[in-house]
């Protein structure tokens, strides 16, 4: 008798954890729909565009955007870069804001590499590190688009990263280069 009762919990547990897993992919492909775009550095003098979903809380900044999951768990900002100083300036006033934030950058786990988003060219920087919510990882992206350098950083919290995989690269899949 206990363990039908039992099965039949875990079964009742099962179905519930797919129907609460199928309302929770169509409300993230609903955040899709309810992205808004951002142009970078602005809309006057825009290179490059991206969505963000507003669950993420978007905000514009000085020639781009940043924005965080709900969770707090993942932040991510995307600026267009040459605002008069070099991309290794604005890679430090990056690890400076980090920082600014109590982020404890591990130096020594500094890796660099070379990939494509979306047909273009990137560099990118990953570095270790640990804030207060324990061991993260920064990874700064630069992206070649029209000759010009957009900077994309993402700061996350290493155990909550699966979570947000999926979200991450569909928004990374709306950088475009602007007509």
């Amino acid at each position: 008798m206990i363990l039908r009762n039992s099965f039949a919990s875990l079964k009742s547990a099962a179905y519930s954890g797919l129907l609460l897993g199928a309302v929770g992919a169509i409300l993230a492909g609903s955040t899709t729909v309810s992205a808004k775009e951002f142009k970078l550095p602005n809309a006057d003098f825009a290179i490059a565009s991206i969505d963000i979903p507003g669950s993420w809380k978007p905000e514009a900044v000085d020639n781009g955007v940043e924005a965080q999951t709900e969770d707090t768990s993942f932040y991510m900002s995307v600026v267009a870069a040459g605002t008069g100083k070099g991309i290794q300036e604005d890679i430090e006033a990056t690890k400076d804001m980090l920082k600014e934030h109590k982020v404890k950058i591990d130096e020594s786990t500094e890796k660099s590499g070379k990939g494509n988003v979306n047909g273009f060219e990137t560099d990118s920087v990953t570095i270790k590190g640990k804030d207060e919510d324990g061991p993260c990882t920064i990874t700064i992206l630069l992206v070649s688009i029209k000759n010009k350098v957009i900077i994309v950083t993402y700061w996350f919290t290493d155990s909550e990263l699966s979570k947000h995989e999926k979200e991450v690269d569909a928004i990374q899949k709306t950088l475009k280069a602007s007509s």
